[in-house]
Order: C-alpha cells, then sequence, then structure tokens
C-alpha cells in the first residue's frame, strides 16, 4: 500500500527541525570556541580532534550494535526515541558560558557535548536511512517521495536558520552585553540560550519522525527473524567486496571533506573579509529562498537525467563555483548597489550568484542522496546473496564523520597558518597579516574545488548503478528477505 501524504510528511519534518536544532553546532562552534571563548584557531582544532576519532569509531561500529538489538519500540524508531533526549542536551552542553572557568574545564564542555552529540547522530543517521527503508519497502516510488520530500522540507527550515541566526545572536548579544559596540562580534551567554532554543528543535523534530515509522517498523516478536547479526570485520568486508558501496562511499567522504574544510570559514568570510556579518543572513536567506524553489523544480530535472548523470553536472557546476569564488569572492570594491542602506561589495554579489548556480545544480540530485546509500547495499545482497544492507545504511555517516576529522583540521589549520587571531582589526586587536584575504579567498575556493573534481572523476567512473538496475535489485531482495523470514518464522521448523 502506497504511503501517505501524512506519513510521508511526518517523516519529512524531522529534515528542517533537525537542520535548525544542529546548525549551531555544525557550523557555528569554532567562531564560539573562538571569538566566544578567545581560543585560538588552532587550540579550537586541536581539541575537537579526539572526539572526532571516537566520533567515527562509533560510526564505523554503530551499524553492528544496531544489528543486534531489537528495542521495544522498533528496530530503527526506537534509537530516535531514546537518542533525541542524548542530542537535545549535548546542543547545550557544547555552548555552556564557561569563559570564567579555567581552560582545562572549557574543554571539558565541548569534549563532552560534541562527542555525545555526533556519536549518537551516528545511530539516527542509520535509523533514518533503516525507517525510510521500512516505510519504502521495495516500492522505488515510495522511497523516491520520502526522500525527495525530506530534502524540500529541510530545503524550507533552512529558509528560517539563515534569516533569524545570525539576527538572533546578535540581539542576544545586545541583551547580555549592553555595553559591546562591534556588531561583528557574539557573546558566549548568546550561543548558550540559543543552543536552548535549538536543542527543542530538533527533540521536536525526532519526535515527529518517530511518530512517522510507528506503523511501519514494529517490534520484532520474541524467537521471530531479527535480521543479519554483523560484525565489524562483516561491515569492512561488506565495503570493500561491494565496489559500488565503496565507490560512493570514497565519493561522499571527498565531498564531505570540501565542505567541512571550509565551513568554519564561511562566518569569518563576512567577518573579515567583507567587514560586515548583517551581509550573511541577507545573502543565506535568500539562497535558501532560491534553494527551497529549486528543491521543487530540481528533482523533477533529475528524474530526466537519471541519478547519476545529474550528480555528475552538479558536480562540474560546484567545482566552476569554487574556482570563481577563489578569484572573484574577495573583491571588496563597491559595486554601487545598496541593500537594507548598505553598501554591497562586488565579491559579496559574486560569491551570492554563485551560492545560487550552484544550489539549483546541486538540487538535480541532493534528493537522491539517501538513495544512492541503499541502492548500493541492495546491489551487494543482490550480487552476493549476503544481506549486508544495515551495515551499508550504517555507513551512511562515515563518510561526514571522516570529513569531520579531515576537513575540520584542514580548515582550522589553515585559517590559523595565514595568520588568523581572535579580535583582528578591532581596536586593540591584533592587526591583519600580510594579504590575508587573498590567501582566505584561495582557502575558500581551491581547496574544495580540488578535492571535489577528485570525487567527481572516481563517481563519473566508477558508479556504475543505472535507475533500472536499482528497481531490479530491491524487487529481488525484498522477495528473499520475505521468504528468508518466513523460513526462520516460529513453528516452521527452520
Amino acid at each position: 500500500m502506497a504511503l501517505t501524504n501524512s506519513e510521508v510528511n511526518k517523516y519529512a519534518i524531522y529534515g528542517p527541525l533537525s537542520g535548525v536544532g544542529i546548525a549551531l553546532p555544525l557550523s557555528y562552534l569554532t567562531v564560539f570556541q573562538t571569538e566566544g571563548l578567545g581560543w585560538s584557531a588552532v587550540l579550537a582544532t586541536t581539541v575537537l580532534l579526539a572526539p572526532r576519532v571516537i566520533d567515527f569509531i562509533l560510526g564505523v561500529s554503530c551499524g553492528t550494535i544496531m544489528s543486534k538489538i531489537n528495542m521495544k519500540w522498533g528496530r530503527y524508531r526506537s534509537w530516535f526515541i531514546i537518542l533525541r533526549w542524548v542530542v537535545a542536551a549535548s546542543i547545550v552542553i557544547q555552548f555552556i558560558d564557561t569563559k570564567a572557568l579555567p581552560l582545562p574545564l572549557q574543554i571539558a564542555f565541548i569534549f563532552v557535548g560534541y562527542t555525545l552529540l555526533n556519536g549518537s547522530m551516528n545511530f539516527i543517521l542509520t535509523a533514518q536511512y533503516g525507517i525510510m527503508f521500512m516505510m519504502g519497502g521495495a516500492s522505488m516510488d515510495d522511497r523516491q517521495k520520502l526522500s525527495i520530500r525530506a530534502n524540500q522540507f529541510t530545503m524550507a527550515g533552512t529558509i528560517v536558520t539563515s534569516a533569524a541566526l545570525i539576527p538572533a545572536l546578535q540581539a542576544l548579544t545586545k541583551a547580555f552585553y549592553p555595553d559591546n559596540t562591534n556588531p561583528n562580534w557574539y557573546g558566549p551567554t548568546a550561543f548558550m540560550v540559543l543552543a536552548i532554543i535549538s536543542a527543542l528543535f530538533y527533540w521536536v523534530g525526532a519526535t515527529c519522525v518517530a511518530s512517522a515509522a510507528k506503523e511501519h517498523d514494529k517490534p520484532i516478536p520474541a524467537g521471530g527473524a531479527t535480521g543479519p547479526v554483523m560484525k565489524i570485520g562483516d561491515v569492512i568486508k561488506g565495503v570493500v567486496t561491494n565496489d559500488q558501496l565503496l565507490i560512493y562511499t570514497l565519493v561522499t567522504t571527498l565531498t564531505s571533506i570540501s565542505m567541512f574544510a571550509i565551513m568554519p570559514l564561511g562566518i569569518f568570510y563576512y567577518m573579515y573579509v567583507l567587514g560586515n556579518m548583517m551581509l550573511m543572513p541577507i545573502a543565506m536567506t535568500v539562497s535558501t529562498l532560491f534553494g527551497f524553489v529549486a528543491s521543487l523544480i530540481g528533482p523533477q530535472i533529475g528524474r530526466r537525467l537519471g541519478m547519476k548523470r545529474s550528480m555528475v553536472i552538479g558536480m562540474i557546476i560546484a567545482i566552476t563555483g569554487n574556482v570563481i569564488t577563489a578569484n572573484f569572492g574577495g573583491i571588496a570594491t563597491p559595486s554601487g548597489l545598496r541593500i537594507a542602506g548598505m553598501d554591497v561589495p562586488v565579491g559579496w554579489i559574486v560569491y551570492l550568484v554563485v551560492m545560487l548556480v550552484a544550489s539549483l545544480a546541486m538540487q538535480t540530485y541532493a534528493g537522491f542522496a539517501m538513495q544512492f546509500q541503499v541502492n548500493a547495499g541492495e546491489y551487494g545482497y543482490w550480487k552476493t546473496g549476503k544481506d549486508n544492507r544495515t551495515a551499508a545504511m550504517g555507513l551512511g555517516a562515515i563518510p561526514m564523520k571522516i570529513a569531520m576529522i579531515v576537513g575540520g583540521a584542514l580548515g582550522g589549520y589553515a585559517l590559523a597558518g595565514i595568520g588568523y587571531q581572535p579580535g583582528m582589526g578591532i581596536p586593540g586587536g591584533p592587526a591583519f597579516p600580510p594579504n590575508f584575504t587573498v590567501n582566505f579567498m584561495r582557502l575558500m575556493g581551491y581547496v574544495p574545488g580540488a578535492i571535489s573534481l577528485v570525487a567527481l572523476l572516481l563517481f563519473a567512473i566508477g558508479y556504475k548503478i543505472t535507475d533500472a538496475d536499482a528497481k531490479k535489485y530491491a524487487e529481488e531482495n525484498m522477495k528473499k528477505t520475505m521468504q528468508a523470514m518466513a523460513n526462520s518464522a516460529p513453528g516452521t521448523g527452520a
């Protein structure tokens, strides 16, 4: 039976609410550490290395752990029901105002909060894939509906985050620091209060997706088939022996590294290259509004092009945008255009146009992200007869985890390497190092562009699953699964 719109919407609403919830720790933690707590870029980056390694280990093992556990609220939705509390608490812990405490205690709060949040998200992401699998079944139409609707809802939520986050930080900073005269600085207490609000959004989103899965992810009766119990060796073997899963994992790892290498740089671009933080919410709001429209148009283009072709074309356009950003995004010359009473630099217009074009290109394949992962898992089961799909779904978080380690370190240490220090340019603060803007824009453009080019070549040459193949694998695998469960059910003698 096809999924109802209500079921699809409940599943999809998790995207925007969780996006609002984790936007602060995902994008603003480095600024909180440096500009808020006064840490150097090297210290901020180094403190996160150990929890990122722990996060990676949990990412590798989460599929194994989940395949062994059968909880009373369902195989996948149980993780949402339990971990929504942990994630909400960890968002707040990372942004507690510890500036008055000794440095070791400041580090401890960041360490614990970061580890709890990202460690939990390994299980949450795997459960999200699993719920899509349980709700969609063998129907590629239902799977696409869930995946695309979730992406569209997420884009809508990003509009709110883009428009409201910086102004909220600015307003809270004025409330808690009335004597502050730097409009581009946000206080640690402001971050903490906003983290509490963000955590509430996340909790509601996780509750919604758990509700959507209630009728589809039932607890497995005692003595019933629970599916394969995976070992770490099975997970590794499942990737290494599944050439399509290996290719896709490598590609997403590289593209995630390119993203995480520049993610903390975006805020510093407005803070130090353009010198106007209020241009950031304007750009983000425009780009996300456009992105929402693109999320409605893009998937239709993507379906016509096919999943692989749409991703190849999208990546080519994104890499071209990286090169343009490196060369023209840092031009601070006034363009003659004024928005909200502010002079708009030429570089900001170039950067915004690049983001808009790249957004449309990305939306032609973004809605298929979960399907690429699931399809690779289905391919492995179809090819070998060994059901490693839980491991494949568990690997969905691995590229991001590797990227957090490699990309996060690359971006943070590179920022220190070009001479960044907290508080540059303000009265009494450190002076700007020579050629800071030129070097900064090279980091923002050429570094992610080069990494993405390698990913593009790997994907274009190595990933071979067509849309028709994916449909065939899903249908034949569903027959295998139903037969295996029938054979192992109580009373069959199996």
